[in-house]
């Protein structure tokens, strides 16, 4: 639920602005779905947990990101 907070933010700061029903339906049907994957081990359509009108997602500031070189011992 986080990435989708901080696509919300992120998409704000863009000035993009009109789609916070959707994404909010959107995240909360994807947790639905993953939680009864993860309960069932059945995959079945994801529009069975698409509801409108979920709680409506609060922006989640991004953390700070400082870029670093990673060396990686076992590539070729």
């Amino acid at each position: 639920m986080r990435e989708s907070q901080r696509a919300l933010k992120l998409f704000r700061d863009a000035g993009v602005a009109g789609f916070e029903e959707w994404l909010s339906d959107w995240a909360a049907a994807d947790w639905r779905y993953l939680e009864h994957f993860y309960r069932t081990g059945e995959r079945v359509d994801f529009k069975r947990f698409w509801r409108e009108g979920s709680p409506l997602l609060v922006p989640l500031s991004i953390p700070p990101f400082t870029p670093m070189k990673f060396v990686s011992r076992y590539s070729f």
